[in-house]
């Protein structure tokens, strides 16, 4: 009896040896299965699924995943835009003519040019003189706004070589004109147009006057702090839609400015305190003026 309970013994011991040995194995089965799940997802893609990875995983995106978006910048429509006169500033159709810019016409009015250069004895503005139908009048012939902006002064308009005041003078300011300021002469504004009320392009802001003379005037400055101020002609900055009004009649904007050496080789001769000019119309100087058909 006692061999065979030692054998039982020993049969006992070795199950258990075996069991407890499987138990070892089967973690670090696992662990194995593990590692070579984990290598197979980090080896590279076999041939015929690499585009298809590169197709979703882009390797340009990746790299740039974390980069800061590159913002482009923003266009301020009109802002400090060269054609910023986007409405005709008049009624074009009551107007017969037009004196160019550098023109004998009138009196002196000079100064810097948008150079920076100093001009002298020439009128660096436009006189539009009136269609025969409307001489005489100041509630026929309408003016307009030329862009946004708003009636940055009104004075009083007297005209000393007329004796008297005829209509008011107006100053219009906007952002897309940078600091450039549009300048009605002899102007009757609307009585809900005051100083500071804020216009739009296009929008009606008064009448020529035409009591005591047969034309009234524009132009553009920049007023400086010291010495004289800086005048531009409005026609070298109107929008293709404002000069498209002018050659749809056959009239070249470009026609509307005289160029400095062309005044510098033959000045205009003046008298009198406020360097008047000789008697100058259409007829006797055709030189100066554009003709409205």
């Amino acid at each position: 009896m006692k061999p065979k309970r030692g054998y039982l013994v020993i049969l006992i011991l070795l199950v258990i040896l075996v069991l407890f040995i499987n138990g070892c194995l089967q973690p670090a089965e696992q662990d194995i299965q593990k590692s070579s799940i984990a290598i197979e997802e980090e080896s590279p893609p076999i041939e015929g699924e690499a585009n298809n990875q590169a197709a979703v995983n882009p390797p340009q995106q990746e790299a740039t995943a974390y980069q800061p978006a590159v913002q482009e910048p923003k266009v301020q429509e009109n802002k400090n835009n060269d054609k910023f006169i986007v409405a005709n500033p008049f009624d074009l159709s009551k107007i017969s003519a037009i004196s160019k810019f550098r023109s004998c016409a009138g009196h002196d009015y000079s100064g810097l040019n948008a150079n920076g250069e100093k001009e002298t004895q020439r009128s660096m503005k436009h006189y539009l003189n009136a269609a025969d139908s409307v001489v005489g009048s100041n509630d026929k012939v309408k003016v307009y706004a030329p862009f946004d902006g708003k009636i940055a002064s009104i004075d009083d308009d007297f005209a000393s070589f007329e004796g008297k005041q005829r209509g008011q003078q107006i100053w219009l300011s906007g952002e897309s004109a940078d600091d450039w300021v549009f300048v009605f002469f002899h102007v009757d504004l609307l009585q809900s147009i005051k100083k500071d009320t804020r216009v739009k392009a296009g929008q009606h802001i008064g009448y020529a006057n035409f009591e005591n003379a047969p034309n009234f005037d524009f132009t553009l400055k920049k007023f400086g702090f010291f010495g004289p101020n800086t005048i531009e002609s409005p026609f070298l900055h109107l929008s293709q839609e404002v000069v498209k009004l002018y050659t749809d009649k056959g009239l070249a904007v470009d026609n509307f400015v005289i160029q400095k050496n062309v005044r510098d080789a033959k000045p205009c001769t003046c008298t009198g305190e406020y360097c008047f000019f000789p008697t100058n119309s259409p007829e006797s100087n055709p030189e100066d003026w554009v003709v409205v058909k």
